[in-house]
């Protein structure tokens, strides 16, 4: 399998290097971003094969980067997946006015399985990968 880019949108450092960690244990490259003006550059420049958002994100709340990202041609075909810390109830606002799949949206504290399950799932990782 190619090595497949997954860029990390999280502004929490420690979770950030948790993530790109685990990503990279399992053969993907990463590119991390902090804020919403790194994601916005990074997601064009970098031109990841996934992103995953953080919802709650400083200088741009993740459902505007999220909305930034589906609305420009060089990202929109991207899969995102939206990680948080919002409860369900929260969420349910943004899922419907951004038109977000649900299977899509990973709740805090993350279990890294099931999120590498839909990673691998949008990226033809390996099989059997769990």
């Amino acid at each position: 399998m190619p090595n497949k880019k997954i860029l990390i949108i999280e502004d929490d450092r420690n979770v950030n290097e948790v993530i790109k960690e685990n990503l990279r244990a399992e053969g993907y490259l990463t590119v991390s971003a902090y804020d919403g003006a790194q994601a916005t550059q990074y997601a064009n420049s970098e031109k990841p094969d996934l992103i995953t958002l953080d919802i709650n994100m400083p200088a741009g709340k993740g459902d505007v980067i999220y909305e930034r990202l589906k609305k420009l041609e060089t990202t929109r075909n991207i899969p995102v997946i939206i990680i948080t810390a919002q409860s369900p109830e929260n969420m349910e606002k943004i899922i419907v006015d951004k038109n977000i799949r649900k299977e899509d949206i990973f709740y805090k504290p993350i279990r890294f399985e099931k999120l590498l399950e839909k990673i691998n799932m949008y990226l033809g990782g390996r099989e059997g990968a769990s």
